[in-house]
């Protein structure tokens, strides 16, 4: 027990030393100090950022010690909660990757393509037991099997470029809106009954679609001093407190799976307000595959929120049959369904005033999905696949209503921004407009209202 607490503390000394910049450290418990005191105290803000970012990260002890939902030795229900946990770290590293099954590979018939089934097979080499969310390799690694399958997330596809020399990965057009992924999830559901399933979970190519607040401790390799001097004293408030509410999770289990809805978007919209397209992807990219592929990201999001809220009906409904402790896991699925669906408007309103998503790309999604709804059978059963692009539809209809048709000022920034060689507060300040026009240029509105909105509900969870 004693080597087991020394390895825990261990992994916490080392993530801690990822965000060690200067000897500027700050004491942990002042975390919460209000940003604006603290700059007031300390004549650079260079310093400033130092000394507040690179402060340890919080972290929760309990998450080194988290047992596994994936245990393959297992045949009961895939999700248990922390307080049953039992077995230690060292118990998971013994136990062999899993393999995909031969009746899996039934289920698909035909649609399970070789390329399909390639990727599938370089996932599950991966133990989830294993896959360490502290490494810089997993982390990739769960970036590229999002980009491989078509979604991108811009806040992790403008990490990759900085942390990792760009792979190209080919677009499929057999996955616009996920298609392929979203029947092979319906019909995994169907087979497996229970969208808690260790088997179901395991397989999901739609979960985790974004890798997000785990790339907090590699911050300092993503950003720069020099480019965090250019952030406005509001964009800075915003990454502190993204970085406050940080805490380390060390091994991919179901609860990383389905975490940090609200941090994930809010990165999102803050690097699709802040960068151009091409300081994102860091290469010359077709602009309508990018579109499609950032709103992939959105849609398997829907597919998120879809999967919260059948997983609360299915608790519900079957209490009895589910030997975990149903009442926190009803509350933690009904809370992470109420902050995705309150989140997930600002991605969309950041995707169409950036220009990536325009009234076009509406119709024919609409198409796409009353095309797909027809094929579909109409039964009384539950069908993944039916709901989702049900519930997509109306959602998009519901907030296009509120955006479309698009001021002229709005497309007239689009232009702008997509125009300018280089998109900072830096060259604006050189334009002999208003202020309030530069502000108006840099997404400041916008951005601070994600960020009073995102503050507002980490001041109601903690209240």
């Amino acid at each position: 027990m004693k080597n087991e607490d020394e390895r825990g503390l261990l992994k916490v000394k080392i993530l801690n030393h990822r965000t060690y910049l200067t000897s500027l450290i700050d004491d942990p418990k002042q975390d919460d100090v209000d940003f604006e005191t603290k700059r007031a105290k300390t004549e650079s803000l260079d310093d400033c950022l130092r000394s507040e970012l690179s402060s340890p990260i919080q972290f929760d002890y309990e998450s080194l010690r988290l047992t596994s939902n994936f245990d393959s030795s297992d045949s009961s229900t895939s999700i248990s909660n922390k307080s049953s946990c039992s077995s230690s770290p060292r118990s998971h590293r013994t136990q062999s990757p899993i393999d995909i099954s031969l009746d899996e590979i039934k289920l698909f018939g035909n649609e399970f393509e070789s390329k399909h089934f390639y990727l599938s097979q370089n996932f599950l080499k991966y133990n989830l037991n294993h896959l360490n969310l502290v490494k810089k390799e997993t982390l990739i690694f769960l970036i590229e099997k999002n980009l491989a399958n078509n979604i991108k997330n811009p806040f992790d596809l403008f990490s990759y470029n900085r942390l990792n020399k760009s792979q190209k990965f080919c677009h499929n057009p057999k996955n616009n809106y996920n298609c392929f992924n979203i029947r092979k999830m319906s019909k995994l559901l169907n087979h497996y009954k229970n969208p808690l399933n260790k088997r179901y979970l395991r397989d999901n190519c739609l979960l985790p679609s974004s890798v997000g607040m785990f790339l907090m401790p590699l911050y300092f390799d993503i950003f720069k001093i020099s480019e965090l001097n250019q952030f406005n004293p509001i964009e800075i408030d915003m990454i502190l407190l993204l970085k406050r509410t940080y805490r380390t999770h060390v091994y991919l289990d179901y609860e990383s799976l389905i975490n940090n809805f609200k941090e994930n978007i809010l990165w999102s919209c803050f690097i699709l307000c802040k960068y151009k397209l091409s300081d994102i992807t860091g290469v010359n990219s077709n602009q309508e595959t990018i579109n499609m592929e950032f709103f992939n990201y959105y849609l398997s999001l829907m597919y998120t929120l879809q999967h919260l809220e059948y997983v609360v009906n299915y608790i519900q409904l079957n209490s009895a049959k589910i030997n975990i402790n149903n009442s926190k896991l009803l509350k933690d699925h009904i809370t992470k369904a109420l902050d995705l669906s309150r989140f997930l408007p600002f991605l969309f309103e950041s995707l169409i005033l950036n220009g990536y998503f325009k009234h076009k790309d509406y119709v024919a999604y609409e198409k796409f999905c009353v095309d797909k709804l027809d094929s579909l059978m109409c039964t009384n059963e539950y069908n993944l696949e039916r709901n989702y692009y049900e519930n997509t539809l109306m959602s998009i209809k519901q907030h296009s209503e509120q955006v479309y048709p698009l001021k002229l000022t709005n497309m007239c920034r689009i232009t702008i921004k997509n125009s300018m060689k280089k998109y900072d507060s830096s060259t604006l300040d050189k334009l002999n407009v208003p202020k309030d026009i530069k502000k108006f240029l840099l997404y400041e509105h916008e951005l601070n209202n994600y960020y009073i909105k995102y503050k507002n509900s980490i001041n109601h969870a903690f209240n």
